[in-house]
């Protein structure tokens, strides 16, 4: 989806997560302009357009930072 709304909401839900199972690292969201079939986490990336890619994974790092401040 390109709701930025969602994405921050999906970003709080995950700092939630990572507070009750006691995560020390996160390791996304991943950003990747240009997709591989070789690459093992390609359905985990943001890709393709480079502002909406930049746009959504500011939102859910947003979320992320303020659920976890």
């Amino acid at each position: 989806s390109w709701n930025r709304d969602m994405v921050y909401r999906v970003g709080m839900a995950a700092a939630k997560e990572v507070k009750e199972n006691n995560i020390a690292m996160w390791l996304t969201p991943a950003i990747n302009i240009h997709r591989s079939p070789l690459c093992g986490r390609n359905f985990e990336y943001y890709s393709e357009d480079p502002y909406l890619t930049g746009i959504l994974a500011g939102e859910m790092v947003k979320g992320l930072r303020d659920s976890l401040l």
